[in-house]
C-alpha cells in the first residue's frame, strides 16, 4: 500500500548516507525525534470524510483531558539549502548533462522512481551555471 505516514523520513536519511562523498549533493540529513502534547495519532489514518480531521487534541471541539504520555514523532532533519527555484521554473536546456547524471546515479542507488521537477532545487554557481540539489 506504500509508505506508512511517518516512515518516509528513513528514506531521506538513506539518501544522504548513500550519496557517497556528497557526489549528488544531498544535504546533510539525520533522524530526530520530538515529543509534544499537540502531536496526535488518533484518527491519523482516517480520511477527512471519516472524521480524521475532527478526532484528537488538534480538533476545535476536543477538550483533551487525557493523562496519556505524549506521543513521539520521528522525522528527518535536513540542512537548509538556499536555492533560486526548482526545475519546474527553468528550462532543462539550462542544466548541463553532468548535473542530470549525478541525480540519475543517486536515484538508481536509491531505487527512486519518483523524481520530478518539483523535487529538484536549482542553485546558481559563481560561474552562472546551474547546480541541481535533490
Amino acid at each position: 500500500q506504500g509508505i506508512v505516514p511517518g516512515e518516509a523520513c528513513i528514506r531521506e536519511v538513506a539518501a544522504f548516507m548513500l550519496d557517497h562523498g556528497g557526489f549528488s549533493g544531498v544535504p546533510m540529513t539525520t533522524l530526530v525525534e520530538a515529543r509534544h502534547p499537540s502531536f496526535n495519532t488518533n484518527g491519523a489514518r482516517l480520511t477527512v470524510a471519516a472524521g480524521g480531521a475532527s478526532i484528537g487534541a488538534h480538533s476545535i471541539s476536543s477538550k483533551s483531558t487525557s493523562t496519556s504520555p505524549m506521543s513521539k514523532k520521528v522525522g528527518s532533519f535536513q540542512e537548509f539549502v538556499r536555492a533560486e527555484c526548482s526545475m519546474d521554473d527553468i528550462s532543462p536546456s539550462m542544466v548541463c548533462v553532468d548535473e542530470v547524471h549525478k541525480i540519475a546515479i543517486l536515484d538508481n542507488r536509491l531505487m527512486n522512481a519518483d523524481r520530478n521537477a518539483a523535487n529538484l532545487l536549482c542553485k546558481r554557481r559563481g560561474d552562472n551555471s546551474i547546480q541541481l540539489v535533490p
